[in-house]
């Protein structure tokens, strides 16, 4: 059972053992030890010391940027995490009430490799299964199985594809978004984000959906 003196948006949105927090919006402690060097318990602690509970989201990832030098991605997640352990926000929910699921997978394959393969005929062929083939370049539109449609909107060389992504139920379309991350050592991390989903529904859905297209991705980078 929660704590009395914890918010009770934690007590869903984290796992907890003896006061320490092992997980906050699917961040595992022994991730976020890995790549920023603290657990959720330590990055609580200094935000809150710092008076974060007051700031706006974007402050929060400023002072991370620029007080602790974390990298883009972890100061999202950081900050994100921290606001659910506020209730500002339910997890996976953005600050305008949609919800966000979010996949990644490291690979032992480099930056540039990875990015190649995402872009070829045989990379799109698995993420995106298209009905036709794609060029990955900003204005193009695609279809795949079941009436989804959507458009590439931005590409950023070697890095990101974001691109807009609708079901024939939904009412709006919704974003999705590829990134391939430089890690050291001829590493790269693969993300998969897709903002804006209605629901909690939604978000488990194509939670589960993204998760075995970037299982299949990294099983056939890594064999590269």
């Amino acid at each position: 059972m929660a704590k009395k003196n914890r918010p009770r948006s934690i007590y869903f949105a984290s796992i907890w053992c003896d006061d320490s927090v092992l997980m906050i919006d699917s961040i595992s402690d022994v991730s976020l030890k890995k790549h920023t060097g603290k657990v959720w318990k330590d990055w609580i602690q200094i935000l809150n010391q710092a008076g974060a509970s007051s700031w706006s989201h974007q402050e929060i990832v400023a002072h991370l940027k620029k007080k602790h030098r974390q990298s883009l991605w972890w100061q999202q997640m950081i900050a994100n995490g921290y606001e659910v352990t506020t209730g500002k926000r339910i997890a996976g929910q953005s600050l305008k009430g949609t919800y966000s699921a979010t996949l990644t997978k490291s690979i032992s394959v480099d930056q540039l490799k990875a990015w190649r393969w995402c872009i070829s005929d045989e990379g799109i062929e698995v993420w995106l299964k298209p009905l036709s083939p794609v060029e990955i370049s900003a204005g193009t539109s695609f279809e795949i199985n079941g009436g989804v449609f959507g458009e590439i909107r931005t590409v950023k060389k070697n890095q990101r594809i974001r691109m807009t992504w609708c079901e024939p139920e939904w009412e709006k379309s919704t974003t999705v978004q590829l990134h391939v991350y430089k890690k050291a050592k001829g590493k790269s991390l693969l993300v998969i984000q897709h903002d804006g989903l209605k629901s909690a529904r939604q978000k488990t859905e194509m939670r589960t959906y993204w998760r075995s297209t970037i299982e299949k991705m990294a099983l056939l980078i890594a064999a590269l």
